[in-house]
């Protein structure tokens, strides 16, 4: 039905629903009878003057009552008249889908499980299974109709209704849960912990098992309808009845839906739930731990409720400085310590004249031929021998530099140092190398 005319029509016929306490429990007490599906009116009157007894003992007129409630739950489509008798005369009655609705609400609901979903999901599978073999191989419209139609708008339907009610059971669960936990904070504070953790775990796990057993089991469950749906496309182009077989597809797209949107309801609520776990435990461990006898807070409460007839404030008191009487001592200026700037001196570069070094390279040739098998300290202590002693310094290393041009040399990876005397009174310290003859020298 169009949106817009169903609540017309509502609005039209001033439909409303006002149910009383006494009136949900007379309800609640027919529901209950389940060996009975009709009741006489001389039973609703005994039941309903038992449910007086209870709920409402202090009326003085207890028939005006019962019988203004059964005239109400007649108008409101809450109970049918059944029998073809005269209506003035006691009759039978019968609940209507109304009733039961509204008295299943309000019952114990099923709680979805691990276990109640695993039962759910298979038989469900089990089902899909067989329609979808029953559609693979029945080729006349009427067997398809009982095989595969039915079966998809009763008991299909029925399972997947049977996880949405237990569905809506776990809800009300978390809503109680959520109701205890803080009613066990608020009356026994810091002794609650552990109570309210259990809880919260309890649910917490609860949520994330049916989340994974969706996960799993959705899936597979909308890859059967889908096939089912295939298979129904196909055996609608040689079918009589085609209107059966498009509501055949309608009944199977809603399954789909529901399975969906059951799927993402465990989803979201399970991010919900860990949002409030979180929430409760910084709770506790910002609150309650760090003010676990709760003075602190039944101060601030108390403090918070009398404000306007004794406002608090922060009061500080101003510190003084301290006075102490010291001996005045007169400050005397220091001279700061300077020297005066001395000029650079600037070192004048020096070098071998050319003279002594024609004779230097001439010294070491010679020593070379008569101790080639020397090492580069034994060669240098000889030709310094012969080199006067203010320019030895700066002559050895021209006589290193000399056997590297005349000679191959070598040297260990660890450097030894050797000591030569030139004299008894100078002493130097060279690098030891070897030195081997070049072929073309």
């Amino acid at each position: 039905m169009d949106l817009h005319t169903f609540i017309a029509k509502l609005a039209k016929n001033e439909t409303n629903l006002k149910i009383p306490t006494y009136d949900l429990c007379c309800l609640a007490a027919l529901h209950l009878k389940k060996k009975e599906t009709t009741f006489r009116e001389e039973e609703i009157i005994h039941l309903f003057e038992d449910i007086s007894e209870t709920v409402t003992p202090n009326i003085e007129n207890k028939g005006i009552q019962i019988s203004s409630t059964l005239s109400r739950f007649q108008r409101q489509q809450l109970l049918f008249r059944v029998d073809v008798t005269n209506s003035l005369s006691e009759g039978e009655y019968v609940l209507t889908q109304l009733a039961i609705g509204i008295v299943s609400f309000f019952e114990d609901s099923e709680k979805l499980t691990q276990e109640s979903l695993v039962l759910l999901t298979k038989t469900l599978q089990s089902k899909l299974s067989e329609i979808k073999g029953n559609a693979a191989r029945i080729v006349r419209d009427e067997k398809w109709i009982s095989n595969v139609i039915n079966p998809l708008q009763v008991i299909v339907s029925d399972l997947v209704s049977g996880i949405a009610r237990r569905q809506r059971g776990l809800e009300k669960k978390q809503t109680e849960i959520k109701t205890q936990i803080e009613n066990l904070l608020h009356e026994k504070w810091a002794d609650a912990i552990d109570a309210s953790i259990e809880l919260l775990d309890g649910m917490r796990k609860t949520l994330n098992e049916v989340y994974t057993i969706l996960q799993i089991e959705a899936p597979q469950l909308i890859n059967t309808l889908q096939d089912i749906e295939d298979l129904a496309d196909e055996f609608i182009e040689k079918s009589a009845e085609k209107n059966e077989v498009k509501v055949a597809l309608f009944e199977i797209q809603k399954t789909i839906k529901r399975i969906k949107e059951l799927e993402k309801w465990a989803e979201i609520r399970s991010a919900i739930w860990s949002a409030y776990y979180q929430r409760i435990h910084r709770y506790i461990q910002d609150i309650i731990r760090i003010d676990p006898k709760r003075a602190f807070s039944t101060r601030l409460t108390k403090q918070l409720i009398h404000w306007k007839n004794d406002s608090f404030s922060l009061r500080v008191l101003e510190s003084s400085s301290l006075k102490v009487f010291r001996e005045i001592t007169q400050k005397t200026k220091k001279t700061p310590v300077v020297r005066k700037k001395q000029e650079e001196v600037v070192l004048e570069e020096t070098t071998l004249d050319e003279e002594l070094f024609n004779d230097l390279e001439s010294l070491v040739l010679s020593a070379l031929k008569e101790n080639m098998e020397r090492g580069l300290a034994e060669l240098t202590e000889i030709v310094l021998q012969k080199v006067p002693k203010e320019t030895r310094f700066r002559a050895a290393g021209r006589v290193a530099a000399l056997v590297v041009k005349h000679c191959n040399v070598t040297s260990k990876r660890e450097p030894s140092w050797v000591t030569i005397s030139p004299d008894k009174n100078d002493r130097l310290e060279i690098e030891q190398w070897e030195i081997t003859k070049r072929d073309n020298t």
